[in-house]
């Protein structure tokens, strides 16, 4: 379980970096690729990144069974909203360019509205992966320090091979609907290795 579970927390990594690439990206031709856009969405990926962490930390404590539910619940919106940005981040951002005039404020709506939910649910995600993982090697550090080391290392990962192989290779709307089909897929074999039947008794 040890393995694929950090192999899994390696791909939710790079899921959420690539993703704050792919949204400069989408965010560029309503608002241009300024120092505002991105600390924008800098801002809206830490608030996402830091309450996601939270909310992922007080499932982690509650039962097992109510952990799975509540992963199955996150996932569901998480990816939900992916297909919603794959779908409509265009017409979302040309309506809110055109309906509000002030920068910096329709460029944190954007962003607020777009990409915190998703991010958000996909950092809930790493706490509870910890608290399998101590579960299973009671400890408690060890544990933390190797998910959250494995994660940036996934981030890492995702910020350099989206900007150099994937948006250069593939458009972005298609990348788009791969973020969120990854994203049900690897949130799907989290949950089998965490939950199922079949994974370790606890």
């Amino acid at each position: 379980m040890g393995v694929l579970l950090c192999v899994l927390v390696f791909c939710l990594g790079v899921l959420s970096m690539g993703l704050q690439l792919l949204a400069s990206r989408v965010l560029a031709p309503f608002f241009g690729n300024s120092i505002f856009v991105w600390a924008s969405l800098i801002t809206t990926f830490l608030a996402a990144f830091s309450t996601g962490s939270f909310v992922g930390a007080a499932a982690s404590s509650r039962w097992v069974g109510t952990q799975s539910k509540f992963m199955i619940g996150i996932t569901a919106v998480g990816s939900g909203w992916l297909l919603l940005n794959a779908v409509g981040s265009y017409a979302i951002c040309d309506w809110f360019d055109l309906a509000i005039d002030n920068l910096p404020a329709k460029l944190i709506t954007v962003c607020l509205l777009l990409y915190f939910i998703p991010v958000a649910t996909l950092s809930a995600l790493t706490p509870i992966c910890v608290g399998s993982y101590d579960r299973t090697w009671q400890s408690a550090g060890r544990s933390a320090g190797i998910l959250n080391g494995i994660s940036t290392l996934g981030n890492i990962v995702g910020v350099l091979v989206t900007a150099l192989l994937l948006i250069p290779t593939f458009g972005i709307r298609y990348l788009l609907h791969c973020w969120w089909i990854s994203s049900v897929l690897i949130q799907f074999l989290l949950w089998f290795v965490l939950y199922s039947p079949c994974s370790r008794e606890r």
